[in-house]
């Protein structure tokens, strides 16, 4: 299986470093529990081991949030009284957790356009 530990998604997203890791615990448990049929390269290929790491370099991302209360892309900052304002982020409706992070988007666009997703009608 293409189990990923939490150094693989680190040296895809340095940024994350500061995850505890309790938390990792519990997001590689979930990403190394994905699969998809039909993605491509079986279960040891390294595309499901990609997607893996994206869904947990997602959830990591989610869950830094939930600490800082940053939920979309800044919008304006100022110097003085230190201010930050966040927009809002578009969401598809049947994915849209995965519409908040890079990394979501990133996992999402894979598994749409791979044959998990379903044949399509050109």
């Amino acid at each position: 299986m293409a189990a990923i530990i939490k150094q693989d998604v680190l040296e895809f997203a340095p940024e994350l470093a500061k995850i505890r890791d309790p938390a990792w615990a519990i997001i590689l448990v979930y990403a190394n529990s994905w699969t998809a049929d039909g993605v491509g390269g079986g279960e040891d290929g390294p595309l499901i081991r990609m997607l893996r790491i994206l869904l947990a370099a997602h959830y990591a991302v989610i869950s830094r949030r939930g600490l800082s209360g940053a939920a979309g892309p800044v919008t304006s900052e100022a110097a003085g009284a230190v201010r930050r304002s966040y927009g809002l982020v578009a969401l598809a409706s049947g994915d849209a957790s995965f519409g908040a992070t890079a990394y979501g988007q990133q996992f999402l666009g894979i598994v749409q356009v791979s044959l998990a997703n379903g044949p399509r009608l050109l």
